[in-house]
């Protein structure tokens, strides 16, 4: 989650929150509007529940602030409070699962309200290193940390959304094909068998399920923290596809992109200690499915365009 400075409210009042911020977590729920003018009461109440105190300027996401606090026994921390955009069950149970190896540590949970209690992480994020490679292979270690989590029972597995995921891709090319943007029907098949093959993926692993480089955070000299993780269980393969395409713009302007980004994904895989041909392939299927899906919801054109080049790219490679 990118992340912007808002001005301070003072100690007391819970600080004014920019237009932009209201205006993006209105457009996606209208609900949130409720939300937002009850904030200022909300915050009093958290902030007597913990015992917290404001030192910092809250940021915003695109759905949630993290406030920066401190507690009554002196410990720095961070008060996420998400906007009914979208619940937080899930992000509570994989952070709990997960207990602080390889995520941020969750300190306490409001799910009534919306709202966490997080340790305190002011470090850059991942995606910020110069050496990108050693970014992948940074991101693979954590994922194979984040791996060794038990999975809460009850949560979502990449194998039962593949049925889901193969309609969308049927009925997105077919309407690429009316607007003539589709990609070939080879293609959609490849991608189609890849999916299917998913279905029948038996594990069990808790993931992520969004690990890009954003979301990894450096917590101290030697330790990287993954935040906003989603509840998803299956095979962290499917990681690499995140993790690499957070600089997808960089490898698609290299001079060959292709080995570009096959040594990114064969640095992750190796790390994370999953199979590198079957990251290749979910991560060509995950082209193909977020091209349609740019391409058909009024995405960037320079985005759309990498989306499908990265996808033709990797076709060969499958």
């Amino acid at each position: 989650m990118q992340l912007n400075d808002e001005k301070m409210g003072g100690m007391d009042t819970f600080p004014e929150i920019s237009s932009a911020f209201r205006a993006e977590v209105t457009r996606r729920d209208a609900l949130a509007a409720q939300w937002l003018e009850g904030l200022p009461g909300l915050w009093r109440s958290l902030a007597a529940a913990w015992g917290l105190d404001v030192v910092g300027s809250p940021r915003t996401g695109a759905t949630s602030l993290v406030v920066p606090v401190v507690t009554r026994t002196g410990i720095r921390a961070a008060v996420k409070l998400v906007s009914p955009v979208v619940r937080i069950e899930a992000e509570v149970s994989a952070l709990s699962a997960f207990g602080g190896r390889g995520a941020v540590i969750l300190l306490d949970a409001d799910t009534t309200r919306q709202a966490m209690l997080l340790e305190w992480i002011d470090g850059p994020a991942l995606s910020e290193m110069a050496d990108k490679g050693a970014a992948m292979a940074i991101a693979g270690q954590l994922s194979h940390e984040l791996a060794t989590a038990t999975s809460p029972a009850g949560a979502p597995g990449l194998a039962g959304q593949a049925c889901g995921w193969l309609a969308q891709l049927r009925e997105q090319h077919e309407v690429a094909q009316q607007s003539g943007s589709a990609m070939s029907d080879e293609h959609l098949q490849l991608a189609v068998r890849i999916v299917q093959q998913l279905a029948s993926d038996g594990t069990s692993t808790l993931t992520h399920g969004d690990l890009s480089l954003s979301n990894i955070l450096q917590a101290d000299s030697d330790r990287w923290v993954a935040i906003d993780p989603l509840l998803l269980i299956g095979t962290s393969a499917n990681e690499a596809h995140t993790v690499v395409r957070s600089h997808l713009s960089t490898a698609m302007s290299a001079d060959a992109p292709v080995a570009v980004l096959a040594d990114w994904t064969r640095r992750f895989t190796e790390t994370a200690g999953v199979d590198y041909t079957w990251a290749q392939a979910l991560s060509f299927a995950r082209y193909v499915g977020s091209y349609y899906w740019e391409s058909q919801n009024e995405g960037a054109s320079a985005n759309v365009a990498r989306l499908r080049r990265a996808a033709l790219l990797l076709a060969p490679l499958v």
